[in-house]
């Protein structure tokens, strides 16, 4: 199988931290979060990658390069959304594919989602689950979708980012440059074609907020969730090219590299950037470099 890991987000609900790293390469403890996507689409078979690009393009582009073999890259001139995008993989994405969002972390198994794709013949198959998101999706007992909601009921289930897809599902995208693909998937609710959820347990993480990001930082290295992509023997992280003077660390505490923290400095809770250099002040529950300081309430 293919997969297309959708990367080209502004993650402006994420800035300033954005301003300097696009999300896709957001670190989460050790590794970037597409890094973490890759090494986990790799486990399910698959063998050939594409991505599309638009925010800071090419700092994205030397690491999947750098990461993979085989890459297809598109480099969107404007945004076209979840669907626009799609339509520029037509002649990469052959058979059923996976079309997965950059910004999740999780370790939900799509093992089951396939081999049910795959059973049902569906033009889509999408990994839902119970945990808080902002698409929900209601489904009939046969797992056939019934409708989209942005509003949350405990009935529902939230769209994970994360789908199996036919290609005969290019037959039913529009020609038009911007548009989503919840916008098809309703259409073809609407013409009873089959579009399927499968509820499928396990930890799951919209990255997109700055309190989500801190929050998988949290729950990962207090050991809550195992992401197994990400290497953690310990509640405090610290890359090894990083010297940390102080020893008021508490709580969580995520370091990334080529960082300086003096010893005038107390750390709870908090994640430090690449490359930051903190020489004094007392910081809890927050994302931290010597170029902002974002609190998390």
């Amino acid at each position: 199988m293919r997969a297309l890991i959708l990367s080209a987000g502004l993650g402006n609900r994420l800035r300033p931290m954005t301003d300097f790293v696009p999300k896709p390469l957001l670190p989460i403890v050790d590794c970037p979060v597409i890094g973490i996507n890759i090494a986990r689409l790799l486990n399910f078979d698959i063998k050939t990658f594409g991505f599309n690009l638009f925010y800071k393009p090419d700092m994205i582009k030397k690491f999947v390069q750098k990461t993979l073999a085989n890459t297809y890259i598109v480099i969107e001139q404007k945004l076209k959304g979840t669907g626009g995008a799609l339509l520029n993989f037509k002649e990469f994405l052959k058979g059923d594919f996976i079309v997965h969002n950059c910004d999740i972390i999780t370790n939900i198994d799509l093992t089951e989602a396939i081999a049910f794709h795959k059973h049902h013949k569906c033009l889509a198959t999408l990994v839902l689950t119970k945990k808080t998101g902002t698409n929900f999706v209601e489904i009939d007992r046969d797992f056939r979708i019934k409708h989209f909601s942005e509003n949350e009921n405990k009935n529902f289930y939230t769209f994970t980012g994360c789908t199996v897809l036919s290609d005969n599902i290019f037959s039913y995208l529009p020609s038009k440059a911007s548009f989503s693909m919840i916008e098809v998937y309703q259409t073809l609710i609407d013409n009873n074609e089959p579009i399927s959820g499968v509820p499928i347990q396990g930890a799951w993480y919209d990255i997109g907020t700055h309190k989500r990001y801190w929050q998988a930082h949290h729950d990962i290295l207090n050991k809550r969730i195992k992401i197994k992509e990400v290497k953690v023997n310990y509640h405090h992280y610290v890359h090894p090219t990083s010297n940390v003077q102080t020893k008021n660390l508490s709580g969580f505490i995520s370091i990334g590299a080529n960082c300086f923290i003096s010893d005038n400095v107390t750390l709870n809770n908090t994640v430090v950037f690449n490359n930051s250099r903190i020489q004094e002040g007392n910081f809890s529950n927050c994302l931290l470099s010597d170029k902002f300081c974002i609190n998390i309430k």
